[in-house]
């Protein structure tokens, strides 16, 4: 079995944690990688040559999935509004 990178874990972790602090449940992340990789979802920006950002619809609410293209990993999800974050 193949083992997994640290750095990679920790972004997994991260991607959980900030799951149920902003969405409330944990979601599918292996799904969300695979809805990116395949380009279902729609591209929002690019912050590095690595990181680049997508937007997510969960239960009719935006939400902006940060993704790790070395990785091929979701690194964390962000609200899509500033409101939404403040209130």
């Amino acid at each position: 079995m193949k083992k997994q990178n640290l750095k990679a874990q920790n972004e997994k972790a991260h991607f959980n944690k900030r799951c149920i602090e902003r969405v409330g449940e944990t979601l599918n992340r292996k799904e969300i990688e695979r809805s990116i990789r395949s380009g279902k979802l729609q591209f929002y920006d690019r912050q590095s040559n690595r990181i680049t950002r997508y937007i997510y619809t969960h239960n009719d609410i935006d939400y902006i999935v940060v993704y790790d293209k070395q990785r091929h990993k979701a690194v964390t999800i962000l609200y899509a509004d500033k409101e939404r974050k403040n209130g």
